[in-house]
């Protein structure tokens, strides 16, 4: 049944840096990464680099991939070497996911008071969430990870309408700057 369920990519993989912005040395370092059922690539990243808290985002079990997701991301937390925490958000909705992250990079960065990285390990909806996040707040990397090969017949084609998004920052007038 998890051939049904997992997509075709292939190890080994890659981890690219595609966002940097300046970190502060003397702070400890937090990752916002998203579940997938290429849990790989969350693998990979958390055993590349040294987190000392980790969010992931985690979709609804609502079918066989978000469940197959959800149980990648538990397995990743149990041998993350970190506090680590799944933060539930639906794979398709942006408003959600630009919720969640603005809070946790409130609690991760301001409360906590650690450098926050990205990782692009999950749905593409989350990736646009962490894109605004990147945009507008003080986010140390963010990082791609990449399979050395994809499997052209098992990668994910358009079954859906194709949908835009425009992502603004409105800041109201009087208050101050988050």
């Amino acid at each position: 049944r998890l051939e049904e369920v997992l997509t075709g990519e292939e190890a080994p993989y890659a981890t690219e840096r595609v966002h940097t912005q300046t970190a502060f040395p003397e702070r400890t370092r937090a990752l916002l990464a998203s579940a997938s059922p290429k849990n790989d690539r969350l693998f990979h990243l958390l055993e590349e680099r040294a987190y000392d808290a980790v969010r992931i985002l985690v979709p609804h079990p609502t079918s066989s991939r978000r469940r197959f997701a959800r149980a990648a991301a538990e397995l990743a937390a149990s041998i993350a070497d970190a506090n680590t925490q799944l933060i539930d958000v639906d794979t398709n909705d942006l408003q959600e996911a630009l919720d969640r992250c603005s809070t946790l990079y409130r609690d991760l960065y301001f409360d906590l008071g650690m450098n926050v990285e990205l990782g692009l390990t999950g749905s593409k909806i989350h990736a646009v969430a962490f894109g605004a996040l990147a945009a507008a707040a003080r986010i140390s990397y963010g990082w791609y990870v990449v399979p050395r090969t994809f499997d052209r017949q098992r990668f994910t084609q358009g079954v859906g309408e194709t949908h835009c998004f425009r992502v603004e920052w409105i800041r109201t007038p009087g208050a101050e700057p988050e």
